[in-house]
């Protein structure tokens, strides 16, 4: 029988609060989604498809966090 340990972690999506931090001086996302094309192969059809895959929510970005971190960030934004 395998059985396993209770995940520590949290998920964060876009619209939760403890998805930004501040840094000091300014709102920081935690998590950021990145197109890369080191060799310039992409059509710009399909990096406008993607925007737009983005823009309508299939595309998202999600942060992970462990439970320590996502209560210590809650306490800071005061929830």
């Amino acid at each position: 029988m395998i059985t396993a340990e209770k995940s520590d972690t949290v998920s964060v999506a876009p619209h939760d609060p403890q998805f930004r931090f501040i840094d000091g001086v300014r709102l920081v996302p935690r998590a950021e989604v990145r197109i890369s094309d080191p060799h310039g192969e992409i059509p710009k059809s399909e990096y406008e498809a993607i925007i737009m895959w983005i823009k309508l929510g299939y595309i998202k970005a999600y942060a992970n966090m462990t439970s320590e971190e996502y209560v210590l960030a809650a306490m800071r934004n005061g929830q």
